[in-house]
């Protein structure tokens, strides 16, 4: 694989898992605030359908040659985008608060 191909699966791995970390967060009240059966179904079908939209770009990108590197990418940038908007909810939380 090119170094430039590379660079861009890389580029597109970590702001994919920023991207999916904020939706995710973003769609947490509707996810996580149903009935138990259509949280486990909302929650799985979110994901699956989540990284197919990624596997299809990297498809695109670089003819379908995913690395673990790619994925720990991914994983880690959304484990950090999580933790970055639940700091942010609180800090606006907080902020509210305040202000009343």
């Amino acid at each position: 694989m090119e170094l430039k191909i590379q660079i861009i699966s890389i580029l597109f791995s970590v702001t994919y898992g920023f991207l999916f970390g904020i939706f995710y967060n973003l769609s947490y009240s509707f996810l996580f605030k149903t009935l138990m059966r259509y949280r486990v179904l909302n929650n799985f079908l979110f994901s699956i359908n989540v990284f197919l939209i990624y596997f299809i770009i990297m498809l695109k990108i670089n003819n379908g040659d995913i690395r673990v590197l790619f994925l720990i990418l991914l994983f880690t940038s959304f484990d950090l985008s999580i933790k970055l908007t639940k700091s942010l909810r609180k800090l606006v939380k907080c902020l509210k608060s305040k202000k009343k």
